[in-house]
């Protein structure tokens, strides 16, 4: 098999600090990206089967999955669209976040060259994350916050402190307002 760049490659694993290419021999990188899939988060990587895998595979021959490890971790294997197909979705996926970029005023990533789009993914992955989990937070913050001081998210003229759906919802409903009905 051949390892191959899986479509928004955010890391990129090389051997383990106690690896001898002379005793394990070679050990390539691999470009993995974090998935989460019902709750369970994965890092996945692409693999292309050789001519003679492919030959195999259609006369039934097996997949197997080697993993190094004491324990077995939770993996998964399935097969992905063609190259062109995935090639195409990429760009559909790219222009929307781009275009999604642009309509909000954000930061805008260097996406100018195959070298340079993993590297802007990973910030654009950071900041979405970090606006995650600032949310998160907020979001969980207790209904008595404004009581006891700190920061909350609430609503005027009610002033009331919102949080968990009831912040969900009244969020939505202000984006859809400002944004002519779309989030």
């Amino acid at each position: 098999m051949e390892i191959k760049r899986i479509q928004g490659a955010n890391r990129f694993h090389g051997a383990p600090t106690n690896w001898s290419e002379a005793e394990h021999g070679h050990c390539g990188t691999l470009p993995t990206a974090d998935f989460v899939i019902d709750k369970v988060p994965f890092m996945v990587s692409a693999w292309e089967p050789l001519p003679d895998e492919l030959e195999r595979l259609k006369s039934g021959a097996n997949v197997f999955l080697g993993v190094s490890a004491l324990k077995h971790p939770v993996v998964f294997l399935s097969v992905g669209e063609a190259a062109s197909t995935t090639a195409a979705t990429a760009a559909q996926h790219m222009n929307a976040v781009l275009a999604w970029l642009e309509a909000r005023d954000l930061k805008v990533f260097d996406l100018s060259s195959p070298e340079a789009i993993p590297e802007a993914l990973s910030a654009i992955f950071d900041e979405v994350m970090a606006d995650c989990l600032r949310y998160r937070w907020l979001r969980s913050r207790d209904l008595d916050a404004i009581d006891r001081g700190g920061v909350f998210a609430g609503r005027t003229p009610e002033n009331v402190v919102l949080n968990l759906e009831d912040l969900d919802r009244a969020i939505d409903a202000e984006m859809n307002a400002s944004n002519g009905g779309a989030l």
